[in-house]
């Protein structure tokens, strides 16, 4: 298939033969804020936590393969250590500050979890992104063009967002997204050097919601 060969040369460069985990999530979390913010930091207080966690928000990254400028969040123990590291691609729409809860409990059980907002963000949405994905979602959502099961056989206008989801634009740049973040991790550098002291290097984890889910499994093979 012509997208998966895509998909292969896009990871192919920063991620190799590395070993990635799937994880799925179940819901979706908005949250707010545009601007640079410093660390912030917390005890998550989720049975089984042990560490107080720091949040990194807001870093602004560009990858200069695609001229294309995104911002990132993440969660890191604060106590010194080289610990398992998680990317976490959210779903369609949706942007860095998603499952920001369970984040946190991962982080203060022993994780660094990296979260980068993709093109399709309805917040902070690309300006090469393809035009009507908001609409088409909430249109669906609101019950405007008929019941989910319709989006599924393509009736009633409902493939129009199916027919979005198709577009290679939004895995093939996930996929560079990750491959980029990949890059910095394994660079030690690019990102805060807080964050890097942190992160285990030569393996990765990744989990998702949605599309972010489907993107996880995209890069674990399936």
């Amino acid at each position: 298939m012509d997208l998966l060969n895509k998909t292969n040369k896009v990871m192919a460069h920063a991620i190799g033969r590395r070993g990635f985990l799937f994880a799925a999530g179940a819901t979706l979390l908005y949250g707010a804020g545009a601007h640079a913010a410093p660390a912030t930091s917390g005890l998550a207080t989720a049975s089984g936590a042990k560490y107080a966690v720091k949040t990194l928000n807001n870093v602004s990254l560009t990858d200069p393969s695609r001229g294309r400028t995104f911002l990132l969040r993440a969660y890191y123990p604060e106590a010194p250590g080289n610990y398992p590291t998680i990317i976490f691609s959210h779903g369609f729409g949706a942007d860095m500050s998603a499952f920001d809860q369970t984040s946190r409990d991962w982080a203060a059980r022993g994780y660094v979890i990296v979260h980068p907002t993709h093109a399709d963000s309805f917040r902070y949405l690309d300006p090469a992104a393809p035009p009507g994905g908001k609409e088409a979602l909430l249109q669906l959502v609101l019950g405007r063009k008929g019941p989910l099961r319709r989006l599924r056989s393509g009736q009633n206008g409902d493939a129009r967002l199916a027919a979005l989801l198709e577009n290679p634009f939004y895995l093939s740049s996930r996929l560079a997204d990750i491959a980029f973040v990949v890059s910095l991790l394994d660079a030690g550098s690019g990102i805060d050097n807080n964050l890097h002291a942190r992160v285990r290097r030569g393996g990765y984890g990744m989990a998702g919601h949605s599309l972010g889910a489907y993107t996880s499994a995209v890069i674990a093979g399936a």
